[in-house]
Parts: C-alpha cells; structure tokens; sequence
C-alpha cells in the first residue's frame, strides 16, 4: 500500500524534531576540550565573502548506523571532516586531527567539523543530511555572507621545513599543499640546503637548493635563507668570508632566477635570536650588503632586549609575543619600514587549546604586527623515543601514539602512514589572519579604543566565541 506524500513529510519532520532536541548539537570550533565545547545557539554562521567560518556538530545515539554525511549550500562551499576523539599528553579528551568521512568504526558519538567558504553575498540556508541504514533526515543552519570581502591582511611563517620531521618526511608536494591552503606565504630555508658563504661553489649544494625549491616557484611570498650562525661563529665578516659573499650571493641567485623566482623575495636570515657579538656582526652585516649592492632585506628574531635596537635596521623581525616587553620595545623603536610578525612556542602543542593559536590574529591586530605564526608546522622527532618510533614505523596513526617526551612535540598536523592530516589548532592559526579582516569592520564602525579594549577582553576570556559571533552577524547585518 502506498502512503501518502504527506504522511512521509509529517514523519520526516517529526523524526527531524526530535533528532535535533535529542541527538544533534552545534559548537563554536576553537575550544577543542570535548568537556569545554560551547554551544553555538546562534540562527546565522557569519562569513566574510571569500573567506570561511567553522562548525563543529555532535550525533548522538544513532552513528552506530550512519551511512553517509553530506552537507550543500547555495552560496557557500562545504568541507566535512571527521573528529575522532583523541587524549592531549594529559589525558584529557579534546578533538583536533581532522580526518576524511568514514564510518566503519562506530563510537557512542561523533563529532564533525564543517569548513564554510562563502562563494556568493546573501542569507543562505546549511543543509546538512544525515543517513542510516533505515532513516534520513536534516539539520540546517542559516548562513549570513557579507557582501565585504576577505582580504589576506597577514603574512603566515611556522619555519615549514621540507623533510625536517617524520610527520613530513617524504610527503613535499602534500606539505606544499597544505601550507599554502592555510595560508603560510613564508617557506624558510634551512642552512644544509644551500651554499654556505665559506664554499660558495658547491656544486653539491647548489643541487639541494634545486631540489628543495622544485614544485615551490613563485607560490611565496617570502623565501628566507636561515645561514643558522652563532655568536662563536668567528669567522662571520672576516676577509674570507667577505671575500666569498659576492660568489655565493650569485651562485644561490642564479638558482632562483632559473625557477623565476625574483631575488626581491629572497629574505637573508643570519641569526636566530642573536646575543651578544651576533647582534654587532649582524649589523655590520647588514652594512656589508648594501656597500657591496645586495638589496636583499633581512629576517631576525628576538632573542633579548640588546637585539631590539636592529629594528631600526632589520627590515623583517619575528618576536615571541608572550613576551609584551620586548613586543611594545620593537613597536616603540622600528623604523616605519621594519615589518613586525609575532610567533608563539607551544611546546607539547597538542595539550594547547585551539583557543590558544586562534587568538594570535587577535594580538596581530593589537599590535599592528604584519605577520603571525608559530614554532613549528612539524617539529616533533625529539618527543619520540624508540618504542615510539616502533609504533608509528608499523602503521599506527601518530595521535594514537603518547609521545615519550611530549614537551618536544610542537606540530600542528598529524600523520598516518602517507598521509599528513590538518589539526583544529592549525585551522585556528590560520582563521586568525580572518579574524583580523572582522576585528578591521569592527573598528571602522565603533573606533580604535573600543576595538583594544574589545581584543583585551577577548584575550583575557572576558569575552566568549558565541559573543562575538554574535557581533560579527552585527557587522554584517
């Protein structure tokens, strides 16, 4: 017998009702502690045109049977990712490594992650459908795009080296891929893939060099040359070493013009965080440069107070921005062309809250900085001993893996086998260069003080995620 259209819609809707009250819940993304996720409540996801926001939802009760998620928009693009729960190096359950759907191991709830880039201005309706083996039905959630467009305001360096850790060993076009879809416009080169000043013609690594920027040209904006010297580094602006800049400066240029990468991007990046007689040596160098026509600028970091007077010389300076001393220091003493990027070091990354790397746009904006980022897109090697190694060189996913000394693991991505995996904290990191595009709108409309004073409280939690969302739709609306 044939049931009525209507009785089939009246059943959806009762099924939908219900589902949503008992087994469906909407969070805010960027607190990724399963027992501290916020409820988002809110009718509309705010968006900038061309630019994303995130959703977390949560099935309950009924995934042991779900058969397929997908999710459509009219104005919007949709991207869905798994959430596996997993423990940060405390135990505590958080949810971050995001994975392809699948559906062969049920739990007693899932979590997805849905990535919304509005394509087109208007209100629009997020159409998500769930399946079952004997049931379908619908969650939706209204959209609200700007017609104001999202605009890269920031510039992105996380030292994203080819090859530095087993997370990314071997897997370079897929880094490539994933870095620049984050937004990272820097790709820092370490010291034993070029030339050094000393052997300015080796051929040998003249050849690394060509290998390390094949597949890169011309997709950064910066391609900075870390030399890695020390202040016991003597020789540095010696006779020899002078002697040797001008063949070494050509033999490296000559490869990048070979991929068509202009020297202007080319950044020299001598010292990380130099002390004592580094810092003279690296003013004089600077010097030396420019006699002898090198044009290129110059990247540092802070590594103390006595560094901060090469702001008035240094063109690009990355400083920790847990340190506001040294952050207020270089504002109050750059010169108008020095270029300010912040960075955080999140040691045993994992057991940090999305929360955390999200509000880095949030100082980037407080400071006026050019650029944000952190320490490191993959640096975790020293955090595994041998078992650890075992473990993961026989297949198992690196986030089921306790790391026997976690304090060293500073990644933001995940791998299993071949394939490297995105992390909330990553997507965190680089909303926050979204984040500086609406922080921008609001100071437009309510003035700069009321803007610190809004970024101080946000900063200091005074202010939740739902809160301002809820000032974003205000923007827009």
């Amino acid at each position: 017998m044939k049931i009525p259209i209507l009785s089939c819609f009246l059943v959806f809707v009762i099924l939908s009702s219900d589902l949503l009250s008992q087994s469906v819940k909407w969070y805010n993304p960027w607190n990724n502690n399963i027992n501290n996720l916020e409820t988002d409540k809110l009718i509309n996801i705010p968006i900038l045109l061309h630019g994303a926001n995130y959703r977390i939802i949560e099935i309950k009760d009924i995934n042991k049977n779900i058969k397929s998620i997908t999710a459509r928009a009219n104005k919007a693009e949709i991207k869905i990712f798994e959430l596996p729960e997993i423990q940060d190096y405390k135990g505590n359950r958080i949810l971050d490594v995001m994975l392809p759907l699948r559906f062969n191991k049920p739990s007693n709830s899932n979590f997805f992650l849905l990535k919304i880039t509005g394509n087109e201005p208007g209100s629009d309706l997020l159409r998500v459908k769930i399946e079952t083996d004997n049931q379908s039905f619908e969650i939706n959630k209204g959209l609200l795009i700007s017609k104001i467009p999202s605009k890269k305001n920031l510039n992105l360096n996380n030292w994203a080296y080819f090859d530095y850790s087993y997370l990314s060993k071997g897997l370079k076009r897929d880094m490539i891929k994933d870095i620049l879809e984050h937004g990272n416009n820097t790709l820092v080169i370490p010291p034993y893939y070029f030339p050094q000043i000393t052997e300015p013609r080796s051929v040998s690594r003249v050849n690394h060099l060509k290998k390390y920027i094949q597949y890169t040209e011309n997709k950064f904006d910066f391609y900075i040359l870390f030399l890695r010297y020390s202040e016991t580094d003597t020789f540095v602006m010696g006779p020899d070493w002078k002697k040797n800049l001008p063949i070494w400066y050509n033999n490296v240029m000559s490869v990048f013009n070979s991929f068509g990468i202009s020297s202007s991007k080319v950044l020299i990046y001598p010292y990380d965080e130099p002390v004592g007689k580094s810092i003279k040596r690296l003013s004089d160098m600077h010097d030396f440069f420019r006699q002898i026509g090198i044009k290129n600028d110059f990247f540092m970091t802070i590594g103390d107070m006595a560094g901060i007077r090469l702001a008035k010389k240094i063109e690009y300076i990355q400083v920790y921005s847990g340190n506001k001393k040294w952050v207020n220091e270089l504002l109050n003493n750059k010169l108008p062309k020095t270029k300010i990027w912040l960075y955080e070091i999140p040691a045993g990354s994992r057991n940090y809250n999305s929360y955390f790397y999200h509000k880095i746009g949030f100082k980037a904006y407080l400071y006026n900085a050019d650029g944000i980022g952190v320490w490191n897109y993959a640096d975790a090697d020293k955090s595994y001993n041998e078992k650890n190694r075992f473990e993961f060189n026989n297949g198992k996913a690196n986030w089921l893996i306790k790391a026997d000394n976690p304090v060293r693991d500073y990644s933001l991505i995940y791998r299993h086998k071949n394939q490297i995996y995105s992390s909330i904290r990553w997507e965190a990191l680089a909303y926050g260069m979204e984040e500086y595009n609406w922080l921008s709108l609001y100071e437009k409309k309510n003035g700069r003080n009321k803007c610190i004073r809004l970024i101080n409280e946000f900063l200091t939690n005074g202010i939740s995620l739902t809160n301002w969302e809820t000032i974003k739709l205000a923007l827009i609306q």
